[in-house]
């Protein structure tokens, strides 16, 4: 039937099967030249002038037919041409060549042909209504009205006939076929009118077949009635299905092949793609010819730009991919080419498909942007979900555009991103990399200064790793990026998720159990808290933030016992220099006595451990404590009770003997403010301990009595006997000596507590005397200096800084800019300056400015930041401070009036002085004149020592700001020549004034003279010059210097410095030194060697050593390799305590050194070492660590002797190493990382050979006894260390057979027949718990423990294993049998040690090479082991095969007598040719994979 249109609506005419009105006859020719038309009702001329429809024909040049003609002259018809013109669109389903045009919607008039002509309308009312059509037919009143047929354009090529659709609101049945829908094509029954049809209609009659028309039981009835009748059926019914089996499976010959590819114009390509784009064009129309040279990006762009849909535009991919792929075959090359050839196209395409996607990720917004980005993710999706890319490659390519991008983009990656987590975390290799990719991207959120626009994505992140870190745990093992993410992934775990904190530490052990790196990184992981926090405090700039100081101590170590214990033994240490140390200490403990830590124990043991330390280290111990009683840190009268306690009150001394430490600390505390009673308390205790204190207190009632009869002058005359000789002062107690400093400051008190708080002009103008002379002062400060009391002098510097002379003033402000990191610690310094810089602006409004007092503050400014921005000022009141001639000013110095000077010394002074103001330039050929005249006379006033030397230094100081560099060339030349002459004064009388006074330059003049060639004529000078240098560093400049300048202070200042900034130079002066302790010349030999051995140089060489170990680098290779290592060894031993046995009695020990120089034999180098050992600590390992090496460079010349080999010396440190405790481990791998590259890898071998031999054979149960298994504990732990601390000192291209050793024990164990017997007579419970409590515990704990000792040495070698010229085939074998572990049934999977395992299998998998994963995986595969899921996510092999591959299992049925055989298939299906509607026609058998495989039958419907 055909189908009704709704009124008003174009579509075809509607037929009633009983329709009655006739239908006039077409001819044949007609029907078969075009399609029947059937005439339209008469219209009304004017109403179609008026009213002129868009659904009328343009065109009607075309002649009538003979039936056209008949129905009406006015009578209007459509041709085909203009029916599909105006109608006929192939863009829409619906569209349909209609039978006839409907009046438009402004015509009311309706004619029928052969009824009613135009003259006589006849209203629509009349007509009946057409009925509504059940089904799927749209309802009047919601019909949408169709939109106006688009008009061809002239450029628009027609490259097709129409093709009649079907509409899409016709009625269908279950097959989705329309119901009665045939279009006029002229070939059919109902167009056609007869006699027949115009009277009865069409309708469908059912044909009856004669045959049945009764029922078919009694046909059937009697065949199946008796006994064999069920029989009968069943072979009937057998029959039947054979039948059916052999006429319906299919049979043909598969006709399958991709669509060929034809070369198109770019027009007919154009309109290829329109209708492939067009999803109601089917496609087996267009799989007739496909266009040629649409490929790759090219493709993926057009299916962007003409909207193609997803499933056609993957259709076309597959069909390209597929002629591309046998392009290949058809080539005549071999399998394995053809093969090579595929793989490389499709690595090509899927660099296409990233290429398409990354441009629209990139592309700039636009408003179509979200529908293209939709649209290219839909389409690489599905691209992906088909298997059409390298999964792999695409996979890893997002990871690494996501880690890549920058902020802009990361939104969008990540929506990428996410769309792929599912596959990318199925296997370890892509997981890893996506959480690295994942955490950098957050680092770079959280270190962004946008934070309000990134905390969004920020957040986004962090819930995936949140959701990643609980369901694929293994992705985070990261161990060579865990340092660098751990506090990031902390905050996203813990701050945003407290419940994951059990699960960041297990992460945390994880990684750390893996972490191996080179550096600075894995010295960190070595260290303890307690080494951590001493290279804190040793690296602590000034002024210091004690809050940051206590947070970074508490953030290393949460213990108060260890970081009160490291405090006090770093500010106490002799291998530290500086006081300063000791009130930092206090600072700081005072900042935790507040928080209500307790001090008083850990100081009490620390004081009890010095009893056999050396005699610097209780001194500095009795002032720590000194200052904690003075700040009311610590009780005296606890301590006392303590000392009862303890007995120590009745412990009596012999004589001769030292007393207990504990008693000497009450001879060296302040009791100023102490109660009666526990004075006399105190007095008791030391007399009972055998202390004189009857003479120290009549020492002290003598002194007070002097100190309290006489004036401040008279008084400070009266400690001569202590002043004129330093040691004797030194020699006083602790006790007496803060007496004597209190004293003092309360005399100096009192003498300026009539100072006004104001600057008086009237007492600077008329030289009032003031309570206190420069000289008072020197000798104040020099006692307190010697007393070390600093906090005494910072409160003298106080109240001084509060007087009315500028020469104390000056004097206060060089004290203060020499002890600067004293008064820092204290937290003087700032104080003290503020009040120097206000006295001195008062000063300075009402007087002329003193040029010494501001160079005293530019030098102080240099350190205290709070007056660097006075610096300014300070430098325009020290240009104002040279006199100056107005008249003229800004005028060059005149080269004649140079030459004019007298020849005088005082009249030379005053005319240079009036030269040098007289202008405001000068030329350098004047300054070369000026400084040549001013230095001829300087070196003669030196030869004779004259007085003249500081005013001719003045000179000299004044020239040089005209041109800085060139004086200080003059200058350097200058004193070369004079340091060449063998008749010159000492090198300190010549470069201290010149220091002093701003004239020279000290650290180039270091480095032209100690760092420059060596000559064998000027070798002997050289040497010379160089201890000269050398001993500037060394000793105090002498008496007579000190005299002519006021400002010696500079010179120590500017000492330290260098020392502390410039480390090369001190360490190019130490080996200077050192050389010349064998120079040739017997007189500078023994200078030398005095200067190496004493106290000051030794702390120069300790600070370099300590504090600058990249320069001390050089020092050991120079000490090393470059002098006798005998000279150097001497000196440390001197430095760290450590005398030789030869010298252990001596009384002088320097003066038996200068005249024996011994020669150490090959013993007193292994009991060296062994002594070393035993004396090493946290604060001298840097000194320990370069007497090591020498003692090694030692034993290298008894090796080439053949008194002592290597071996021998590296079997000492081996068998030492199983005496080390662990409290001990950090200081063992420290001193061992100094070991040279030979040694370390001679001691590795040696602890590798002891660790196996200590193994037990797995081959017997007999061999494993409980006594072998005891040493895992022990001495191997020692060695594993050992091993560690010595790997990074091992060459890259070394033996790997330590691996080899560790891989055959690995599989000995994996083989092992008694484990397995074991594990047959003890069967693993579920609980591990409940097994470890069985009879064979002792066996399989020690087999746990074996295998975990094995699992730390492969990650101590892991860089070894990690080097690309390692052999895959090793490491396929280790991770093979390291899966077989895993998997082995004494090794529970909810065991720590099944954790370590799989780690360790992860980790290494990393360095597979892809052919190699895919050996291991074949090889598991092989055993059989590849069950277990934890392995396939490691080696990334799927959970099933992947779809590629179909299995067929064919059985075939035989007879009673014989066996059903069943047969197995695999066919590879080609992804590519997985086509639908691949050919133009339906075929029996076109798919691509041919049916016949499969047996398919024929569908019945």
């Amino acid at each position: 039937m055909t189908s009704h249109p709704d009124v008003g609506i174009q579509g075809p005419p509607l037929r009633n099967p009983s329709s009655s009105v006739p239908r006039p006859a077409q001819s044949s020719h007609q029907a078969s030249r075009s399609v029947p038309h059937q005439a339209v009702a008469g219209l009304n001329t004017s109403s179609f002038q008026k009213n002129s429809s868009p659904y009328l024909p343009r065109d009607h040049t075309e002649p009538l037919t003979k039936r056209q003609k008949l129905d009406h002259t006015n009578a209007f018809t459509l041709s085909p041409t203009d029916m599909q013109r105006e109608y006929g669109q192939a863009s829409s389903p619906s569209n349909h060549v209609p039978r006839a045009v409907f009046v438009h919607k402004g015509q009311s008039n309706i004619t029928l042909p052969g009824t009613l002509t135009p003259s006589a309308p006849r209203s629509s009312s009349t007509l009946p209504s057409f009925p509504i059509r059940p089904g799927k037919f749209a309802r009047w009143g919601t019909t949408p009205v169709r939109q106006q047929a688009r008009t061809v354009s002239q450029e628009e090529v027609q490259v097709k006939p129409y093709v009649l659709e079907t509409p899409s609101f016709a009625p269908q049945y279950q097959n989705h076929t329309p119901t009665d829908f045939f279009p006029w094509l002229g070939n059919h029954s109902e167009d056609t009118l007869n006699d027949h049809s115009t009277k009865s209609g069409f309708y469908d009659r059912i044909q009856v077949s004669q045959n049945e028309s009764n029922t078919a039981r009694p046909a059937v009835w009697p065949g199946v009635k008796h006994k064999s009748g069920l029989q009968i059926l069943s072979s009937l019914f057998v029959s039947v299905l054979d039948r059916r089996q052999a006429h319906g499976t299919v049979t043909a010959k598969c006709t399958f092949k991709p669509p060929p590819r034809v070369t198109l114009t770019d027009t007919k390509r154009e309109a290829w793609l329109r209708d492939l784009a067009n999803p109601t064009i089917p496609l087996r129309r267009l799989s007739r010819t496909i266009p040629h040279g649409i490929r790759g990006k090219t493709l993926l762009d057009h299916c962007l730009t003409k909207k193609i849909p997803v499933w056609r535009a993957v259709w076309l991919a597959k069909c390209v991919g597929a002629n591309e792929i046998r392009a290949f075959k058809r080539k005549g090359t071999n399998g394995a080419f053809a093969i090579g050839g595929e793989t490389k196209w499709i690595k090509d395409w899927t660099s296409n498909v990233e290429q398409f996607v990354a441009a629209l990720v990139e592309a700039p917004v636009s408003p179509d942007w979200k529908t293209s980005m939709t649209y290219g993710l839909r389409l690489a999706k599905h691209l992906y979900a088909d298997n059409l890319l390298d999964q792999e490659q695409f996979l890893l390519w997002i990871i690494k555009s996501f880690h890549a991008c920058d902020l802009d983009l990361l939104p969008i990656w990540f929506l990428v991103l996410q769309s792929h987590r599912k596959e990318i975390m199925c296997f370890r290799c892509r997981g890893r990399k996506l959480v690295e990719a994942l955490l950098e991207q957050l680092l770079r959120l959280s270190s962004s200064d946008i934070q309000d626009v990134c905390s969004s994505l920020s957040h986004e992140i962090s819930a995936l790793l949140r959701s990643l870190a609980q369901s694929d745990t293994a992705c985070f093992v990261l161990p060579f990026f865990w340092m660098k993410y751990e506090s990031v992934l902390s905050v996203c775990l813990l701050n945003y998720h407290p419940p994951l904190t059990s699960q960041f530490e297990d992460l945390r052990s994880r990684n750390i159990r893996l972490v191996r790196t080179t550096g600075i990184t894995a010295q960190n992981l070595a260290r303890t808290p307690r080494e951590q926090f001493i290279t804190i405090l040793d690296t602590l700039c000034l002024p210091i933030d004690f809050n940051s100081l206590s947070e970074k101590a508490l953030e290393i170590a949460g213990n108060s016992e260890i970081l009160v214990d490291t405090v006090i033994g770093w500010s106490t240490t002799p291998y530290r220099s500086g006081l300063g140390r000791i009130y930092t200490a206090v600072r700081l403990l005072r900042r935790w006595k507040k928080d209500g830590w307790d001090l008083d124990q850990p100081i009490l043991h620390f004081l009890t451990s010095l009893q056999t330390a050396a005699v610097q280290q209780k001194r500095r111990m009795f002032k720590l404590i000194a200052e904690l009683v003075r700040s009311r840190l610590f009780s005296i009268s606890k301590y006392l009770q303590w000392l009862m306690a303890r007995g120590l009150d009745r412990v009596s001394c012999a004589d001769g003997q030292p007393k207990p430490i504990e008693i000497q600390l009450l001879d060296n505390i302040p009791l100023h403010g102490v109660p009666a009673h526990i004075l006399n308390l105190r007095q008791i205790l030391m007399k009972a301990a055998g202390v004189p204190v009857p003479d120290q207190m009549e020492t002290k009632s003598s002194l007070n009595t002097v100190l309290t009869t006489t004036t401040f002058l008279q008084d400070c005359k009266a400690l001569a006997p202590w002043h004129n000789d330093a040691t004797d002062l030194a020699r006083l107690s602790g006790t007496v000596r803060f007496e004597i400093s209190l004293w003092i400051r309360t005399k100096v008190l009192a003498l300026f507590s009539v100072v006004p708080e104001t600057f008086s002009p009237q007492a600077a103008s008329c030289n009032e005397e003031t309570p206190m002379t420069l000289d008072d002062f020197k000798s104040v400060r020099e006692i307190l200096e010697t007393f070390e009391d600093f906090p005494i002098l910072a409160d003298v510097l106080r109240i001084l800084s509060k007087c009315n002379d500028k020469f104390l003033l000056g004097a206060v402000t060089n004290t203060l800019n020499t002890h600067i990191d004293v008064f820092q610690s204290i937290g003087a310094a700032e104080e003290i300056s503020q009040l120097l810089i206000s006295r001195m602006e008062e000063y300075y409004t009402r007087s002329p400015a003193d040029k010494p007092i501001l160079l005293s503050l530019l030098d102080l400014g240099e350190t205290l930041p709070v007056l660097r921005r006075m610096k300014r000022a300070l430098q325009q009141e020290l240009e104002l401070c040279e006199p100056k001639n107005p008249i003229v000013a800004c005028s060059p110095v005149s080269e004649h009036m140079v030459e004019a000077l007298h020849s005088t010394d005082s009249d030379f002074l005053d005319e240079a002085r009036l030269l040098l103001s007289s202008g405001t330039s000068m030329d350098r050929k004047t300054i070369s004149d000026m400084f040549s005249t001013v230095a001829k006379r300087l070196q003669i006033a030196w030869f004779k020592n004259g007085p003249l030397v500081p005013s001719f230094v003045d000179i000299l100081s004044k020239l040089r700001p005209f041109d800085p560099v060139a004086f200080d060339a003059l200058m350097l030349d200058w004193l070369e020549g004079i340091l060449w002459c063998e008749s010159r004064p000492q090198l300190a009388s010549i470069v201290v004034p010149l220091l002093c006074q701003r004239a020279m330059n000290l650290l180039s003049f270091i480095r032209r003279f100690v760092s420059g060639s060596k000559e064998d004529k000027h070798l002997r000078s050289t040497t010379r010059i160089v201890l000269d240098v050398v001993a500037l560093f060394v000793t105090e400049p002498s008496i007579s210097v000190k005299y002519h300048i006021n400002r010696v202070y500079r010179f120590s200042r500017e000492i330290s410095q260098i020392s502390l900034q410039c480390p090369e130079i001190v360490s190019l002066l130490v080996q200077r030194s050192l050389e010349a302790c064998i120079h040739e010349d017997l007189g500078l030999q023994q200078r030398a060697r005095t200067l190496v051995l004493s106290s000051s140089f030794l702390c120069l060489m300790q600070t370099l050593i300590v504090y600058f170990k990249d320069a001390t680098a050089e020092l050991r290779q120079f000490v090393t390799t470059g002098v006798q290592p005998t000279i150097a060894s001497l000196a440390l031993d001197r430095l760290i305590g450590n005398v030789p046995p030869q010298y252990m009695f001596s009384s002088n020990f320097e003066s038996d050194f200068l005249l024996s120089n011994p020669n150490p034999s090959p013993l007193d180098v292994c009991a060296g070492i062994k002594n070393l050992l035993h004396v090493a600590n946290d604060f001298n390992i840097n000194i320990c660590q370069l007497k090591l090496s020498i003692l090694l460079a030692q034993s290298k010349e008894y090796t080439s002797n053949g008194t002592i080999t290597g071996d021998s010396i590296i079997m000492v440190l081996v068998d030492e190493t199983a005496s080390i405790s662990q409290s001990r481990y950090g200081i063992w791998t420290s001193l061992l990382s100094s070991l040279s590259e030979d040694h370390a890898q001679m001691f590795h071998e040696r602890c590798a050979s002891a660790l196996f031999a200590l193994m037990p054979d797995w081959t017997s149960v007999s061999s494993m006894t409980a006594s072998k298994f005891d040493r895992p504990s022990n001495s191997l732990e020692s060695l594993l260390v050992s091993m560690d601390a010595t790997e990074d000192r091992l060459p890259a291209d070394r033996s790997t057979n330590i691996i080899t050793s560790i891989l055959n024990s690995l599989t000995r164990i994996g083989f092992s027949e008694s484990l397995a017997r074991s594990k047959n007579n003890h069967p693993i419970k579920e609980d591990f718990r409940d097994f470890l409590v069985s009879e064979c515990v002792g066996e399989y704990y020690a087999t746990h423990q074996w295998i975990d000792l094995l699992l730390r040495l492969l990650a101590i070698h892991q860089g070894l294993i990690r080097q690309p010229s390692f052999s895959q085939q090793t490491l396929c074998q280790l991770l093979i049998s390291l899966s077989l572990l895993l998997l082995k049934p004494y090794i529970p999977s909810s065991s720590m040690l099944s954790v370590r395992l799989f780690d360790t299998v992860a980790f290494f998998s990393d360095c597979l090479h892809p052919e190699s994963r895919t050996h291991c995986v074949a090889t598991l595969r092989d055993r059989h082991c590849l069950f277990d899921p934890r392995l396939r996510f490691i080696f990334g092999f799927p959970e099933r095969e992947d779809d590629e591959t179909l299995h067929i299992t064919s059985t075939t049925y035989a007879s009673s007598s014989s066996v059903d055989s069943t047969n197995h298939q695999t066919f590879p299906l080609r992804k590519w040719e997985m086509v639908q509607d691949a050919t133009p026609t339906i075929g029996e058998n076109d798919t691509s994979v041919s049916l016949t495989l499969l047996g398919a039958r024929k569908a019945v419907l």
